[in-house]
């Protein structure tokens, strides 16, 4: 939400001599929630799905969703 009000706020021509730097500094908040995420995924939730499911019950649950190609 925070992103895109300031988005707005530059499209809408309301530029303040922070606008940039704001928009900036959310972003990089933004980047850095999103790493500690994936951390917590790749550290704690993948190892734990590993111990705790058979490879079977891995294969179908990596099976059943949709492949990302990026």
């Amino acid at each position: 939400a925070a992103v895109l009000s300031l988005v707005r706020e530059i499209e809408g021509g309301k530029i303040r001599g922070s606008s940039a730097g704001d928009l900036l500094r959310t972003v990089m908040e933004i980047v850095t929630l999103l790493r500690s995420h994936i951390n917590r995924e790749n550290d704690i939730l993948y190892p734990q799905i590993r111990r705790t499911l058979s490879a079977s019950e891995t294969d179908a649950i990596r099976h059943s969703m949709p492949r990302l190609d990026y």
